[in-house]
């Protein structure tokens, strides 16, 4: 018997073969991967750039990296026969122990002048709006503002009593002009955008002035952080004659209680 004969017709395949040129490939994944990195550095570098000669720069948080000054507890003497009684660890913690009581901007407060204790460096004229880490901090400037004994010097940029407490409340999430506006920057502002209280009237985040306004002298500003064992009030603040960031008792030196109208 005779086979058939096959008449079916092969179908074409029509699935186009493509050969993969690695000659080409490689260069242009090379070429999106440095346009990628390209883009991402200047990302970083945006959000990471501290201009000096502006006023605001953009600050980091504050953490360990930051070199911190030995803090030792007592007395220290700031010249001019005058005393700071610096605070231990123990005082401070008891003095915190009703914070979580307190109002949030005043804890915030609180937390962000205690974070800069033994980093920052008292500087005649220092003032800063960062929020977190000022980059220009620790680096020799030459003191520019008039009035003071180390005026025209070399020092490591830090704040000025007053420069400290604008910096703390900035960190609130306030605008620089909004802290301008209701606290105040420099002594004499912050004095007159807070209210007159008794001694025995302190309350956390209350201020503590050196002398009344007006005054042809020099001034000096802390912020209450609360009581210690005893009933005594301890104040944050930077001072020039321990040139850093201290919690100390009022001493000799704090001798007026003001409370900041934002909190009145």
């Amino acid at each position: 018997m005779a086979q058939k004969k096959n008449t079916s017709k092969k179908k074409p395949n029509n699935k186009k073969k493509y050969k993969i040129d690695y000659n080409r490939l490689v260069p242009s994944v090379v070429s999106i991967a440095v346009i990628i990195g390209i883009a991402i550095f200047i990302i970083i570098s945006a959000n990471d750039t501290t201009n000096t000669n502006a006023k605001s720069v953009q600050g980091k948080p504050i953490s360990t990296q930051h070199k911190t000054e030995t803090i030792q507890s007592g007395a220290v003497s700031v010249g001019n026969g005058k005393t700071f009684i610096v605070a231990s660890d123990e005082q401070i913690s008891y003095a915190l122990k009703n914070k979580s009581s307190l109002s949030q901007k005043k804890q915030q407060v609180i937390d962000s002048a205690l974070s800069l204790i033994g980093k920052v460096h008292y500087f005649w004229g220092g003032k800063s709006e960062a929020i977190g880490w000022d980059n220009r901090w620790g680096n020799m400037t030459t003191v520019t503002s008039s009035g003071s004994s180390t005026s025209g010097s070399e020092k490591p940029f830090g704040l000025d009593c007053s420069g400290f407490i604008t910096w703390c409340f900035i960190q609130t999430g306030m605008t620089p002009d909004e802290v301008y506006e209701t606290v105040g920057n420099g002594t004499w502002n912050q004095w007159d955008k807070s209210q007159p209280i008794e001694w025995s009237e302190l309350q956390p985040g209350d201020f503590a002035f050196q002398r009344p306004y007006p005054t042809s002298e020099g001034n000096h500003i802390g912020i209450c952080i609360g009581y210690d064992d005893k009933n005594k009030p301890l104040f944050v603040h930077c001072s020039l004659g321990l040139d850093n960031v201290y919690v100390t008792y009022a001493d000799d030196i704090f001798t007026v209680a003001r409370r900041p109208n934002i909190f009145s």
